[in-house]
């Protein structure tokens, strides 16, 4: 199995980045991006800071990983088109999905976090582990149009609050 592993890991500094199904770029590591193809597996490893990164699109056939480690992160989904896995870890986090076409698994650890589902294509795990949790369906304007596929939620512990939001229907 090929892997490639694309990290940034330094301590309480904010990181920002982005991937697209080919080139993950920003992440501090200079005027260079990391170009990628024909991949089983990718891991990208962010730091402890309030980090922020837009996955834009993944690729078809490679397994996309984003660990984005302790600290109030800021993710985007635009879309995928391959597996992916979104871990948060610790931190006030904050996960928006504008829209998936693979099946994708999000974790976002322990703290009070936000999930944000506009649009999904394919099946979507969320996982909100601990503290006072915020999951939002919906698109920004009251649609429930782009939910297509299935959303699997599991709160964990804490006071959780799940809102589903169809008033533009």
């Amino acid at each position: 199995q090929l892997t490639l592993d694309v990290s940034n890991r330094p301590a309480g500094v904010p990181t920002i980045g982005s991937m697209t199904a080919s080139v993950v770029s920003g992440l501090g590591i200079g005027a260079s991006d990391v170009h990628y193809a024909g991949i089983e597996s990718l891991n990208v490893l962010l730091g402890q800071g309030a980090d922020t990164f837009t996955i834009a699109s993944t690729a078809v056939g490679t397994a996309t990983t984003l660990n984005t480690g302790a600290g109030n992160d800021l993710v985007t989904v635009v879309s995928t088109s391959g597996v992916s896995s979104i871990n948060t870890g610790a931190g006030a986090d904050t996960v928006t999905v504008q829209g998936t076409g693979a099946a994708a698994t999000i974790d976002t650890g322990s703290e009070n976090d936000t999930v944000n589902v506009r649009a999904i294509g394919a099946a979507l795990t969320l996982a909100t582990g601990t503290g006072d949790d915020t999951v939002n369906v919906g698109s920004t304007a009251g649609l429930l149009a782009g939910i297509v596929g299935p959303l699997t939620l599991d709160t964990g512990a804490g006071n959780d609050t799940f809102n589903v939001d169809n008033s533009g229907d």
